[in-house]
């Protein structure tokens, strides 16, 4: 069964395990960033005053952030799925005795262009469902800093539940599609 680690190992990382795993953790951190740091400038009042202005909120606060954070994701999943491939590779060498020769070779063998662009497209979709989430619940009226509190913990919850949700259907589609 050793031989077959590396197949195993290289596509549940780019398909699933690298995208995955990196937006539940960036759901934790940004989508909570992006939810208290909007909910600030909702409590404070400042979003009440730009609108006054006839600023756009959605294109000054909203979209650069929603960019910040589809790129952050797509570059946090790159980086993950190259570990992950790298630490399989050193305990497929360390535990079952695999070259890491060999383990590259039977990595880049069972890797399709499809598989990796399934990783990154689901990267991407992360990228938008986390940050429409953080901005969403950050721009709610708020009263108090504990419905500020609750709004942030909402964002996270429903965005990491999103990311779950988007995973199977995301990779449903995109395989369907060009895999």
């Amino acid at each position: 069964i050793g031989y077959r680690v590396p197949d195993i190992v290289a596509v549940s990382f780019v398909r699933e395990l690298g995208p995955v795993f990196t937006a539940l953790l960036m759901s934790g951190k940004a989508g909570a960033g992006l939810a208290s740091e909007l909910g600030m400038v909702t409590l404070s009042g400042q979003a009440q005053a730009m609108r006054a202005m006839s600023v756009d909120i959605d294109r000054e606060l909203v979209a650069p952030r929603v960019w910040g954070c589809v790129v952050g994701t797509l570059m946090l999943t790159t980086a993950a799925i190259f570990l992950g491939l790298i630490g399989g590779m050193l305990l497929g060498s360390a535990k079952l005795g695999l070259s890491p020769v060999h383990y590259l070779n039977r990595t880049i063998d069972a890797l399709a262009p499809a598989d990796l662009a399934c990783g990154l497209l689901k990267a991407v979709g992360f990228g938008v469902i986390i940050a429409a989430m953080g901005t969403t619940f950050g721009l709610k009226e708020k009263a108090d800093a504990g419905v500020l509190g609750r709004h942030t913990m909402s964002a996270v919850v429903l965005a990491s539940f999103m990311v779950l949700i988007a995973d199977h259907v995301f990779t449903t589609l995109i395989m369907a599609t060009i895999g």
